[in-house]
């Protein structure tokens, strides 16, 4: 350890400046078992929650029959009654909509319409009181929608109009045409759809059956929605008492010659945005068309509907299919090697077999499983675990979610107890460019977008949606090619009491983040910083002003009419570690903090040195244009006695400019319904002393240094040399937390490194770590960094962290001589299992790999499993060697990395060498099956930057060390208790 003037140094975990270990691991034998991480985001900590499950879950699977319907039954573990589809359950021939031996499973083809919803109206169309039927001419007029009664009866909350999914025709006649001359088409219309969602598309269809679009959308005309070549007829046009003009002229070159032609309307509907969800409510319905002409070429005929559809045929598409079935996973070539938990049998939704598997275009499946009778209707937690195979990158267009059914839900139309629709996960989901087979926990009761199942219901049926359309997704690099994915197998749901309390989570960017001075940007231990949130309001527009949210928010459960579902929540904060300038007083003057802390503390001693306490005060509900009574703010509520006024900036219960360097604030949220108050969910689960922080960086500290500032002054103020760059937020946090304190332990229990939270990474609407252009309020600067003799930068799993802005920094950070930083030598360390794709992929990245870290990425996964030919050979070895490569720093202790195989499939970057760069370790697969360089390089500039730099192809909490008890056996860990062992 060593001091220097007011920073201080002290060794890091890779001691390149001075030599040493290249990574700290006694610890590593208590590293948390893996979870596999599909590009895109976690798929719900799935091994995290199997080692916390409570002995109350129940879980239900399989099925029996009751009153001709599938329930499934019941267990106390999931392996005794999952559907595994290998016992053959079910009928072989069963009546639809069920699937042979895929046990009790049915499937619902969402592109094929029960019934047609055109037809001719009059002015005794219910639509509801007071609303006039759309007649656009005469006394009669074509209408495509449901009325009051229809609407009842399906009970959509928005009354009367259209729904989702359809796919309606409507045909004209045969008509003879002798190519003489053009023929034009004329209507009469009104339209109120969804614009560039829904439309209506116009049709000519030739003798032969061949199609041709009439009306496609403008180049430009919807930007977002560019593939989807929806009709001009589309969003609100032409109101019924003044209908809009439809006129067409197609050209005998268009029709090829004298044949016998028809023309058809089609409305297509998206899977959301109507009556039927409220997405897009109507009041006289989506369409309706009168007057149609059709004259030219032998043709003349005038459709006004008053005696009825006068030749026209309503029908419904054809539907593309269903395709569902059980399969031998034996009959696929798998791609990914660690298919351990898909064997025997597996449920599918493809056409085609085996190799030849594949989604045809638009095809469109719900598959649902048998009814899981889950009791009386009590507050649980409830959801599907399931295996799955998927190799669905985004350009192929094949997408799919998770969703459900429950019950009970009251019919307020009808008043009846009905199924629900389908709620859950609003989007879709792709998994990336790597096939990988995966163990995924879906929630049905805490969803991220989307309507969740209520709390306390009694039955649920769990729904797999999949989804094969690149214009319903606005792909517009759609490469037309699918292949057989996704398989299913080991299916679950499960169902575990909770306390009676709402459930809640943190909405999206909604997290209090770590930040420096604002609005100074110059490193100054008396300016204070802002209690922001991740979430940037530009959404991540390049070049913009970063302006980051103020408030922290909480989101849960909608209430209902009952008021036993009315519910509030609490903020509870405290001043964990008291920056050395923060003062409640100077010159006598309460301070800014001073004033916030006497108002907010109600007489608890929030920020005294040992254990302070939490104060707490009432959130209020988030107001936009309405007021969202399932969202709650870091605001003080009405009736709050630290309430002073609706828009105040002092209504924030943590205050701007009060906090400065050093101080860091320690949170947690609570929620209770309101005839409950004493029974609490709390966010996160605190056990343990474990709370959200966030702090106003650097964090200076108070150190006991005899005559530090001269004589008889013994105490300083200094700043933690190494910055810890965590974009991870998982697993490697506590392993190199731990390590760092390991290291740098001062016997006071104090954090002596920074540590930088980098919320929402594998998102676009965090902001990045350096701060923005003037007026950003993000992150940090560069003169706020500058303190820091290194900073150690962990990506985890994720492939797609950080912005472009934050590598011009880093280097800059490295090479700058501003306040004479590069006098002494900086280290720049950058870690993470996909570290070279999550570098290389932003702009500049390539350039900030090979000319700052000395290194290139040679290949995206070290198994080999990939379309990258660089890896070369596959290999599933569990473990891999990460061994000595003959650089300057040869480990003291040898490593293991695991993950390589079954049951997870980490791509292990693996990277060669550039520029001076030197491979300091290698990868070496268990019995030597494959070897590959290099799993570490080192590189440095000692003449014009005075930097070294390590890039590291492991994350950290994939590592464990070889031999940990000193009895020579090779160790690497292959679950949880050989962890803890």
């Amino acid at each position: 350890m060593r001091r220097s003037g007011r920073y201080r140094w002290i060794s890091l975990p890779l001691a390149v400046l001075a030599g040493g270990l290249l990574l700290p691991l006694s610890l590593s034998a208590a590293l948390p078992i893996d979870r596999a991480v599909p590009p895109g985001g976690p798929p719900g900590r799935a091994a995290k929650d199997r080692a916390i499950e409570r002995a109350d879950t129940t879980w239900f699977g399989g099925h029996e029959w009751e009153a001709g319907e599938p329930v499934a039954r019941s267990g106390a573990t999931k392996e005794e009654v999952m559907w595994t589809f290998d016992r053959g359950d079910g009928p072989i021939d069963p009546p639809p909509p069920l699937i042979p031996h895929a046990g009790g499973w049915s499937v619902e083809d969402r592109t094929g319409d029960p019934e047609s919803y055109f037809r001719v109206i009059d002015a005794s169309l219910d639509l509801g009181e007071g609303v006039v039927p759309p007649i656009l001419e005469g006394e009669r007029s074509l209408w495509i929608g449901v009325d009051r009664t229809g609407a009842d009866s399906l009970c959509w909350p928005c009354g009367p109009g259209y729904g989702n999914d359809w796919c309606q025709r409507f045909l004209s006649e045969p008509l003879a045409y002798d190519a003489t001359e053009p023929v034009e088409l004329e209507l009469l219309y009104f339209s109120d759809l969804e614009p560039c969602r829904d439309g209506v598309q116009i049709y000519l269809i030739l003798q032969d059956g061949s199609e041709s679009l009439l009306n496609p959308y403008p180049t430009g005309a919807c930007p977002e929605y560019s593939p989807y070549e929806g009709g001009t007829i589309t969003g609100a046009i032409g109101l019924p008492e003044d209908p809009a003009v439809y006129l067409r002229e197609i050209t005998p070159g268009e029709v090829g010659g004298a044949q016998t032609i028809r023309f058809a309307l089609e409305l297509r509907s998206r899977d959301r945005g109507s009556d039927e969800d409220c997405g897009y409510p109507t009041e006289r319905g989506p369409f309706g068309a009168d007057a149609i002409r059709i004259q030219g070429g032998g043709i003349d005929r005038v459709y006004d509907f008053e005696t009825g559809l006068q030749d026209w045929e309503p029908t419904a598409c054809a539907p593309v299919g269903d395709y569902a079935g059980v399969a031998d996973i034996g009959v696929y070539p798998i791609v990914d090697p660690c298919i351990c938990t898909l064997e025997g049998n597996v449920l599918e939704a493809h056409a085609g077999t085996g190799a030849q598997g594949h989604h045809p275009e638009g095809q469109h499946v719900r598959l649902e499983s048998p009814i899981c009778d889950l009791g009386a209707a009590i507050p649980r937690t409830i959801g599907l675990d399931a295996d799955l195979y998927v190799d669905l990158p985004l350009p192929d267009g094949v997408l799919f979610r998770v969703g459900w059914r429950y019950y009970p839900m009251l019919c307020e139309a009808t008043g009846e107890t009905i199924w629900s629709p389908r709620v859950g996960e609003e989007h879709y989901r792709f998994t990336g460019s790597d096939p990988m087979a995966i163990t995924w926990r879906f929630s049905a009761t805490e969803v991220s977008s989307g309507t969740p199942v209520p709390l306390a219901v009694e039955k649920v049926r769990a729904i797999f949606e999949i989804y094969a359309d690149c214009a319903a997704f606005s792909i517009a690099n759609c490469t037309g090619e699918t292949n057989f994915s996704p398989l299913l197998d080991n299916l679950a749901v499960f169902a575990t009491a909770n306390p009676q309390a709402p459930r809640i989570r943190f909405d999206t960017g909604a997290e209090f983040q770590d930040v420096g001075s604002y609005p100074s940007s110059s490193f100054d231990p008396r300016a204070p910083g802002p209690a922001n949130v991740a979430y940037d309001i530009g959404e991540g527009t390049p070049g913009a002003i970063r302006i980051c949210g103020d408030s922290l928010v909480v989101t849960g459960p909608w209430p209902t009419d009952d008021p036993a579902t009315r519910w509030e929540a609490d903020l509870w904060w405290r001043v964990a570690k008291r920056g050395p300038f923060q003062t409640d007083s100077e010159g006598g003057v309460p301070t800014r903090y001073g004033l916030w802390k006497e108002r907010v503390a109600d007489g608890r001693e929030i920020d005294r040195p040992d254990r302070p306490q939490f104060t707490f005060g009432r959130m209020d509900s988030v107001e936009g244009h309405t007021t969202l009574t399932h969202k709650f703010a870091s605001r003080f509520r009405e009736d709050d006695d630290d309430f002073v006024g609706e828009g105040n900036v002092e209504n924030e219960m943590i205050w701007d400019d009060c906090l400065l360097p050093g101080t860091r604030i320690e949170y947690f949220v609570t929620a209770h319904y309101v005839d409950t108050p004493y029974r609490r969910f709390v966010l996160p689960d605190t056990t343990g002393g474990f709370f959200q922080e966030f702090e106003i960086l650097p964090s200076l500290r108070t150190v006991r240094i005899p005559d530090c500032g001269g004589a008889g002054f013994d105490y300083c103020v200094f700043q933690p040399a190494t910055l810890y760059i965590d974009a991870d937020n998982a697993s490697s946090q506590r392993i190199i937390d731990r390590a760092l304190a390991e290291l740098f332990a001062t016997g006071t229990g104090e954090r002596c490194w920074d540590r930088y939270d980098y919320l929402g990474t594998c998102s676009c609407w965090n902001a990045p770590f350096v701060r923005g252009p003037s007026g950003s309020n993000n992150g940090m600067t560069l003169s706020q960094v500058l303190g820091y003799r290194a900073i150690l930068l962990n990506t985890g799993s994720w492939d797609n962290v950080l912005y472009a802005e934050d590598l011009a920094f880093f280097q800059e950070w490295l090479t700058t001589d501003a306040c004479n930083a590069n006098l002494r030598r900086q280290v720049f360390l950058a870690n993470g299992d996909q570290i070279g794709e999550a570098l290389g992929s932003l702009s500049g990245g390539e350039a900030f790999l090979q000319d700052v870290l000395r290194a290139a990425l040679l290949c995206d996964a070290f198994h080999g499993f990939t379309e990258d030919p660089g890896c070369g050979e596959e290999n599933d070895s569990y473990c891999v060697r990460l061994l000595d490569a003959g650089g300057p720093f040869p480990p003291d202790l040898d490593v293991d990395a695991y993950g390589n195989g079954c049951p997870t499939l980490v791509p292990f970057n693996v990277f060669g060498t550039r520029g001076g760069g030197i491979g300091n370790r290698r990868f070496v697969a268990e019995e030597g099956a494959k070897e590959m360089s290099f799993a570490q390089v080192l590189g440095e500039d000692l003449v014009s930057g005075n930097y070294r730099t390590v890039l590291d192809g492991v994350s950290w909490h994939h590592l464990a060390a070889r031999d940990p008890g000193g009895g020579g056996e090779e160790f690497c860990p292959r679950d949880l208790e050989s962890l803890v062992a």
